[in-house]
């Protein structure tokens, strides 16, 4: 008789932040692929900065994937092992040097830098480990007589407008949506903009429509978020509920579409922080890059083709 064997694998929470590299000394097209990857090995040949061993820090496990560098920032320092005497059970502590690992990627064409942060009172704060981080890859740079100012955490920014242009006007099928802030007055304010005319949620009965607008108000009035997919080989570009509920959020998170024939996945909110889910039993930067990648960059799939909100504004309605 076979037995099925089931592996469980734990996971963990990596939380990364966005930084804006501000004063930034080269333009478009200055880092080619083969000064990318001259970064991404200057970064493994530079030694460990700080004071004594065990708090000493730096960049280690570097590499390059698709214009982007990426790697671990180490941040050593002392810990105290615990043990316990299988005899007398008394305690025995052990003095040693443990390291926080920071992810990081690179994204120098677009002057982004994304960081890992990391709570734990034997560490630094996250702004101390930024600032650190920071001034290690500055010496880099000008190593290379390339430069900037220096590191802003981004803010969060939200792009409704290209959402909604995607999902009526650029996209040939709607599979998913994934929607935040429900508001009625967005309603209101949307009604306006095409001179007091409702949204057409279900075409083409006219007397459905009023109907349908009552359940874009109800969605505003008592939802909080929501996630909506398409059945296998069904769209939802014209379904009245989805629209009731673009209609009403002010930010709607995800759309995922074909065009030609291709799928895309497109974020209607550029966060200042990700919560990345890192599968295994321990943080592996090599075995876990495919997944960072996906999370960080999945936005920018391969087509020349996709919209920008202002080209294509007035189309909708």
């Amino acid at each position: 008789m076979q037995r099925l064997i089931l592996k469980q694998f734990e996971s963990m929470n990596a939380t990364i932040y966005r930084y804006k590299i501000i004063g930034a000394s080269w333009g478009d097209g200055v880092m080619t692929e083969t000064l990318l990857r001259s970064i991404a090995d200057l970064l493994m040949k530079q030694h460990f900065s700080g004071g004594e061993t065990e708090t000493k820090y730096g960049f280690t496990q570097c590499g390059y994937k698709e214009l982007k560098v990426f790697g671990l920032f180490i941040q050593k320092y002392p810990a105290i092992l615990i043990d316990y005497d299988p005899i007398t059970k008394e305690e025995i502590k052990n003095s040693t040097i443990d390291c926080g690992e920071y992810l990081f990627v690179l994204n120098l064409s677009e002057y982004e830098v994304f960081l890992q942060a990391r709570k734990s009172s034997d560490l630094p704060s996250k702004d101390e480990i930024a600032k650190r981080f920071d001034g290690q890859l500055q010496l880099i740079l000008h190593s290379l007589n390339y430069g900037y100012k220096y590191l802003e955490i981004k803010q969060d920014k939200v792009d409704r407008d290209r959402i909604v242009s995607i999902f009526y006007d650029f996209s040939d099928k709607v599979l998913e949506m994934e929607f935040d802030e429900f508001d009625v007055k967005l309603i209101e304010e949307e009604k306006k903009k095409r001179g007091g005319k409702r949204q057409t949620y279900f075409n083409p009965i006219e007397e459905y429509q009023e109907a349908l607008e009552e359940s874009a108000i109800r969605l505003a009035q008592h939802t909080d978020k929501a996630y909506i997919k398409a059945k296998q080989g069904e769209s939802l570009k014209k379904d009245p509920i989805t629209r009731a509920m673009l209609e009403a959020s002010r930010k709607p998170i995800k759309i995922v579409y074909t065009h030609n024939s291709e799928q895309f996945t497109e974020f209607g909110v550029t966060k200042r922080k990700e919560v990345i889910s890192v599968e295994g039993n321990s943080f592996n930067l090599p075995d876990q890059i495919e997944n960072i990648f996906s999370s960080l960059f999945s936005k920018q799939q391969k087509s020349d083709e996709k919209p920008d909100s202002e080209s294509i504004q007035g189309k909708l309605f």
